[in-house]
């Protein structure tokens, strides 16, 4: 029999088993007949055909991480308070937006750039707030009142990184007022 006839045979006893259409043992028995026992040639095929290509989406994961280095560009700007707000705002509106874009694709996790959404806002607000208001006792309140933002919205969306962000948050603000009044 020519190889072509033999591999159109295989490929169809696999679609049988594969559907259920032919019990498991018929179809080994099959496959093993018409091989000659020598499967390992014919599943390299099947293994090579069915390899997925390295994901695109972990793209995503990276782009929106990378959103998180925003603030450290208000180092370099001295005494642009306009410039730093409109950058705060387009990179928060570019946060949301890649959010709404990972709640509708099925294999990327809504929660994950729901929290790097939640950072960026903080991270921007604080440097800020840092330069501009030199109040602590306001950073420490308005660090407060973010962890408990994200708790609420970590409890009410299950989204369990949020609620452990806000405890984390929770936990470094009292460290530091501890260090602080001391």
């Amino acid at each position: 029999m020519d190889k072509n006839r033999k591999k159109i045979i295989i490929n169809e006893i696999r679609y049988w088993k594969d559907h259920n259409l032919l019990p498991e043992k018929y179809s080994n028995f099959l496959l093993a007949l018409y091989t000659e026992g020598d499967t390992d040639e014919d599943d390299n095929d099947t293994i090579e055909k069915n390899k997925e290509p390295i994901p695109y989406y972990l793209l995503w994961y990276v782009v929106n991480t990378l959103i998180l280095f925003v603030p450290l560009t208000f180092f370099t700007l001295q005494n642009a308070i306009f410039l730093e707000i409109t950058i705060g705002i387009v990179s928060i509106l570019i946060a949301f937006l890649l959010h709404l874009m990972y709640k509708r694709h099925a294999k990327l996790s809504p929660s994950y750039s729901i929290l790097m959404l939640a950072m960026l806002t903080f991270l921007i607000t604080i440097s800020i707030a840092d330069e501009y208001i030199s109040n602590q006792w306001i950073i420490y309140s308005w660090t407060l009142l973010n962890g408990v933002a994200w708790l609420v919205l970590g409890r009410i969306r299950r989204y369990t990184s949020l609620q452990i962000s806000g405890i984390a948050i929770f936990v470094i603000i009292c460290v530091v007022i501890i260090f602080d009044i001391i």
